[in-house]
């Protein structure tokens, strides 16, 4: 393994930021003993470059403050953006998540087929997100998007039928669809290109490290063992055009 010291928070400690909860991404108990597909992926980091893990609570909301942080670095579904580039360095991709369209079984919106059905549609999107962003730059729909402040509340609003479907990364519906198989289903993806890439202080040293062993994750076939285990079903989703 690499020499670490000085680069890292601890020494032969890899000190992990997320927010929990996000299954099937980070699933509690946290900090001690999460699972998930984020997990997997950072505990095989850690275990590839001889660390130990240790997870610390971090809001997601403050990663991008120019404030110095309490982490190595921080996994929690955050897409790779030029702007975001600006103030944080991130990893290599480890995952390619396009917008979806998640509906409510056995209501109109189950037979969306085209973006021209998708515009009629009551669109739900959580504040701040690529979804809602998509929303608003690409579908432009006809009625005007209803905006949640988390995705649990977007998510509700959808099981009680008070908006027709929810645009939402589709990793993140795949989550919400194995909580709710009965009443939820993804019928689309909207190809956008996005990559989800692990987030560094700007200027970090360990970045060339993870990024390697990443790589070797993605070439032993070890990312896409992860991804089939927690996250089934997004590899055949048909695309909205």
């Amino acid at each position: 393994p690499p020499d670490l010291s000085g680069i890292l928070k601890e020494a032969g400690v890899l000190t992990i930021g997320a927010e929990p909860p996000a299954p099937p991404f980070i699933i509690p108990p946290y900090p001690h003993n999460p699972t998930g597909f984020e997990v997997d992926i950072a505990e095989e980091i850690g275990g590839r470059l001889d660390l130990e893990v240790k997870w610390i609570n971090f809001s997601w909301t403050n990663l991008f403050s120019p404030a110095q942080k309490p982490f190595d670095f921080d996994i929690n579904e955050t897409t790779i953006t030029e702007e975001l580039d600006e103030v944080v360095d991130f990893s290599a991709p480890y995952f390619e998540a396009n917008q979806s369209l998640l509906v409510h079984k056995g209501t109109n919106a189950e037979s969306i087929a085209t973006l021209d059905d998708v515009k009629k549609l009551l669109l739900g999107a959580q504040e701040g997100t690529r979804g809602l962003a998509y929303i608003r730059d690409t579908i432009n729909p006809s009625q005007k998007v209803r905006v949640f402040g988390t995705t649990a509340a977007a998510n509700q609003a959808l099981l009680n039928k008070e908006i027709d479907a929810f645009v939402i990364d589709l990793p993140i519906a795949a989550g919400l669809v194995a909580e709710n198989p009965d009443d939820l289903v993804v019928v689309g993806q909207f190809i956008t290109n996005e990559n989800w890439g692990i987030v560094f202080e700007e200027g970090s040293e360990l970045r060339q490290h993870v990024d390697r062993v990443l790589q070797e994750m993605i070439d032993d076939g070890t990312m896409k063992e992860f991804q089939d285990k927690w996250l089934p079903g997004t590899t055949d989703v048909p695309t909205i055009e």
